[in-house]
């Protein structure tokens, strides 16, 4: 007759040194690397971030173009800067910014085979979005869109277009510059060029606390959001 009580107190000891070992390279491993066993918290700093678009904060009258491209079908709606920014007034006067760009883009993906990949499939990552003419433009087109753009006055009309447009399913704006370092430093991002808004730089003097932004990788991304999806 089998005696359960014992076979358990045996199967107990014979796992009790194993367990040990195991809870000992624990404690080393973190001794050795500090935080290593720590739980990732990338997916919950994307998932946090509550910027939405604050129209009280832009101009009245508002400067809104629709642009196409002959890249994709359909048009989109862009919020543009009020002063005479190079993008915003190419736009503003008809013209599309960095057409050949898309172009050369949809040929490269025929090339490898991707225009055959349902667009809902596709993954567009824009690093310095701007105010959305690429990252507008592939989210028209159902591709799933993550835009990173770390200068307040056009991430905020970046986040009006999308709510325009009404691309809240599958797109997705991020407060944050990319780096190659994951010690998320807060820097300041301020333009550079009144003629280039989207030319910007790290700059402290006299610092506007909206233009504080957190530094974070690509990888944390790539790995917390889109889990290691194609890009």
């Amino acid at each position: 007759m089998i005696q359960p009580t014992r076979l358990h107190r045996r199967t107990l000891t014979t796992y009790i040194p194993f367990i040990i070992f195991l809870l000992s390279l624990l404690i080393i491993i973190n001794h050795l690397h500090p935080g290593a066993l720590r739980l990732p918290t990338h997916s919950i700093r994307f998932s946090s971030h509550t910027d939405k678009c604050d129209w009280s904060s832009l101009p009245v009258p508002l400067r809104v173009a629709i642009a196409s491209s002959a890249a994709g079908k359909g048009c989109y709606k862009v919020v543009l800067h009020e002063n005479k920014d190079s993008i915003s007034e190419e736009l503003w006067e008809g013209n599309m910014w960095e057409e050949n760009v898309r172009l050369a883009l949809k040929t490269a993906m025929k090339f490898v085979g991707m225009d055959n990949v349902r667009n809902e499939k596709k993954v567009f990552l824009d690093a310095g979005a701007n105010i959305g003419v690429h990252s507008l433009f592939y989210a028209s087109q159902n591709y799933s869109v993550h835009a990173f753009e770390p200068t307040h006055s056009s991430r905020i009309r970046l986040l009006c277009s999308l709510s325009i447009n009404k691309f809240h399913k599958n797109m997705h704006v991020y407060p944050y510059v990319l780096s190659n370092s994951s010690d998320h430093k807060t820097i300041c991002m301020r333009s550079q060029d009144p003629a280039n808004l989207g030319a910007t730089g790290v700059s402290y003097e006299g610092c506007d606390p909206k233009d504080l932004v957190e530094t974070m990788t690509i990888d944390e991304w790539w790995v917390g959001v889109v889990g290691k999806r194609p890009v």
